[in-house]
């Protein structure tokens, strides 16, 4: 017995490792409405939120149960297999949950906890039922499928009702407030207000004292005998307090709403999802002191894990205050907040998806759906519901050093009191609902029906959502695949499998964090690009000679890239070019919305020149085009097994594509410099073009002659006119910086 101790500890190690990477999975969920309210600074949002999962963790002893007997049948099982069950999820969700912070997705670490337990328990009850010659009819004694069947259910569910009311309440709310809100609400927001909290706080009482280490029986049954009274009670409480604050005082109620929801959410968190990470090796550690305490610790099964089971409040407070020290430091916390936040900012922003085919056609639909209720629809009727939605009337955010507010604190009350009511409907149902897909879903439907996905970033948004969306389905079938995997090797490696498993999970991690930190350093430069704030007009400048600087560069390592590529007839780096072409166009897009928006701050004497400055999204945008349909071309000439280019046209395209390079190089480093433009670069560009004239005159002759086929001569020729073009539109880039901060 003495080295499961030892697995034991490891099965601890991998629940502190779980419980970081779930913490910044799932720090969306209550950081997310009012991070982008900004309802308060970043420090008290933290502070509050930390007072919640604290709060929580003293809540969670009851939901312990769901490892312990939630999804394997214990009795069962005998201690060792538990322990196989166990350690393969644990490995398998801090796999699983990483990737997914990694790439800034939130998803449930509820579906991780339970997809995990069946994939592990399914392989082992396999195992086991083959090892005694028995029938697998006999699975369904071991795994219980009722509630796993019941959760997927789940699923679909929250997510349709999560989407539907939180339209539905998002919609009202704006019909009756507006965006210039502060009017009506002096009116209407005491009722709004404690309806608002009333429902926050019958969440807490439901979803918190429920499984309480520390209440009794009594008043348990006390609280479920009186909720109508207590909730009756709370909203007149409420009511009243508010409107009292908004009459007579200039506390921004909203904030308060807002906080005591985060207040909520993080304490549900808490209660609810600390079971995801502790409950596991809480079962493991009860199995072992079962087992070591029997006289026949591998004989005996362990229908001890059958008895109810309150855990050590010490325990939960040491793993509340873990996870408040994790909640501040974890980076890819703060990068899966950020995607939510920015799916539905009011503002536009540096979209992180792409688009996709499904989305743009979702979104034409949609567009066209709306439309045609537009057309029936009477036109005073029309003018009404778009003057209750007119941005134009927001209140004008004056700090010009800070960003403004992702969305308003209307949209953030309405985002945590739905989701608190939705979670607490499903509690009182019993039903097994995931507080990452009712925050998440409720946060993109309020966005959608305020009109925050607007024709210039619905497409993006969208494919945000459908990106989650998926990567929610996709965790089920990974979470079991992967945990089917891991017990699969450890059943016949035994420890030997357990320490490869365990150091191949902690090298999984460790490079998922490296490639967080580089796809966070290039999202950082881009924003850095499109943010006005906090930034001074000369810095804004700076920021935009820097970003076509760095451009110009990536044409340049686009160009070689690609020559070399046909030169070494080289498929593989032709690919790698394609990918550097649309990293460009990525570029030029980010640039030119930067110049979009900077020339809002342009004085008397810089407007009438503007024309040059104007001139460089023209000059980016062909700049773009060529080097992407360059790419493509070379890269489809050799992905069609077309001849190779003969000696003789390798040696001219090399000689090309150096002086190509070597123009578009010095030109980029002229920009940084501030010279912006050098005029020994024109002698070097006509003396291109003579070499280049001088080599089409070769390959006519080699056409004559017919050296060549028409394949070759296409690619060829199209190549050096790329090359020219990408070169002189590169100067001409130049030039109208010149213009614009020279001349």
């Amino acid at each position: 017995m003495e080295i499961y101790f030892f697995v034991i500890i490891a099965l601890i190690l991998l629940a502190t490792s779980n419980l970081w990477v779930g913490v910044a999975n799932d720090a969306v969920n209550f950081l997310g409405s009012a991070v982008g309210s900004r309802a308060a600074s970043f420090k008290i949002i933290l502070a509050v939120a930390s007072i919640g999962m604290v709060v929580g963790v003293t809540f969670s002893s009851g939901m312990m149960e769901v490892a312990r007997r939630g999804i394997v049948h214990p009795e069962m099982f005998h201690f060792q297999e538990l322990l196989i069950i166990f350690l393969a999820y644990a490995i398998g969700d801090l796999i699983l949950l990483d990737l997914f912070n990694t790439f800034g997705l939130p998803t449930s670490t509820t579906v991780s906890l339970i997809f995990g337990l069946l994939g592990a328990g399914v392989m082992v009850s396999v195992f086991k039922i083959v090892g005694m010659d028995g029938d697998l009819s006999q699975l369904e004694q071991y795994i219980n499928t009722a509630r796993v069947l019941t959760f997927a259910s789940a699923i679909l569910v929250s997510i349709v009702m999560s989407f539907l009311v939180g339209s539905l309440a998002q919609y009202l709310s704006r019909m009756l407030f507006t965006f210039d809100y502060e009017k009506k609400f002096k009116r209407w927001g005491g009722l709004w207000s404690g309806f608002a909290i009333t429902v926050i706080s019958y969440f807490i009482l439901l979803k918190g004292l429920k499984g309480a280490s520390f209440i009794t029986d009594d008043m348990a049954k006390y609280i479920a005998g009186h909720t109508g009274l207590i909730v009756v009670l709370l909203f007149a409480f409420w009511a009243v307090v508010m409107q009292i604050l908004i009459t007579f005082t200039r506390v921004n109620v909203l904030k308060i709403i807002v906080l005591i929801g985060t207040f909520a959410l993080s304490m549900a968190f808490a209660s609810n999802d600390l079971v995801n990470f502790l409950g596991a090796p809480l079962a493991g550690l009860s199995a072992y002191l079962s087992a070591n305490a029997s006289g026949n610790p591998f004989g005996i099964f362990m229908d001890s894990l059958n008895d109810p089971y309150k855990a050590n409040t010490y325990y939960l407070l040491a793993a509340g205050f873990m996870m408040v020290f994790i909640l501040y430091f974890s980076k890819k916390s703060k990068t899966v907040t950020k995607m939510a936040v920015s799916l539905g900012s009011q503002e536009e922003e540096v979209e992180r998806f792409q688009s996709y085919a499904v989305s743009r056609g979702l979104v034409r639909s949609v567009t066209v759906f709306f439309d045609g209720i537009k057309k029936v629809t009477p036109d005073p009727v029309v003018a009404y519901v778009n003057s209750r939605f007119d941005k134009t009337r927001m209140p004008k955010w004056e700090n010009e050093k800070v960003a403004p507010p992702a969305f308003d604190l209307i949209r953030a009350s309405v985002n945590l009191m739905v989701a608190a009511g939705l979670i607490s409907l499903g509690t009182s149902l019993k039903l097994p609902l995931s507080t990452t897909y009712v925050t998440f879903i409720v946060a993109m439907a309020t966005a959608l029906s305020d009109r925050a996905w607007g024709r210039d970033t619905a497409v993006y948004r969208v494919s945000g959502v459908l990106t989650v969306i998926g990567g929610w389905f996709i965790t089920a079938f990974m979470a079991a695949l992967i945990a089917g995997i891991i017990a699969t090797i450890i059943w016949y490696f035994s420890f030997v499998g357990m320490a490869v498993m365990v150091a191949a999970a902690l090298f999984l991690v460790f490079r998922s964090t490296m490639i967080h930190k580089k796809r966070e350093k290039e999202f950082e430069e881009k924003e850095k690009l499109t943010m006005k704030h906090q930034m001074s007009k000369d810095d804004l400048f700076s920021a935009i000679i820097g970003g076509i600087g760095k451009f110009v560069h990536a044409l340049s390592n686009n160009i070689t890239q690609c020559s070399d590529g046909i030169i070494r007839s080289d498929l593989k780096m032709l690919r790698q070019a394609k990918q550097l072409s649309k990293e460009a166009t990525k570029q030029s897009d980010t640039v030119i919305s930067y110049i979009s928006k900077s020339v809002k701050n342009f004085d008397d004497a810089e407007i009438k020149k503007a024309h040059s400055f104007m001139d460089l999204i023209g000059y980016l945008n062909v700049l773009a085009s060529l080097t992407r349909r360059m790419s493509i071309q070379s890269f489809d000439y050799f992905d069609n097994n077309h001849k190779h280019l003969t000696d003789e046209q390798v040696i001219e395209v090399t000689s090309v594509n150096n002086a190509s390079t070597s123009i578009i190089t010095s030109m980029g480093n002229s920009i940084i410099n501030r010279e912006y433009f050098n005029d020994t670069i024109d002698a070097r560009f006509e003396a291109m073009k003579n070499e280049m004239n001088n080599f089409k005159a070769n390959q006519a002759k080699r056409m004559i002659e017919s050296k060549s086929t028409s394949w070759q001569n296409l690619l060829y020729l199209s190549h050096f006119d790329y090359c020219e073009r990408l070169s002189l539109n590169s100067m001409k880039l130049g030039q109208s910086l010149k213009k614009f901060f020279v001349n």
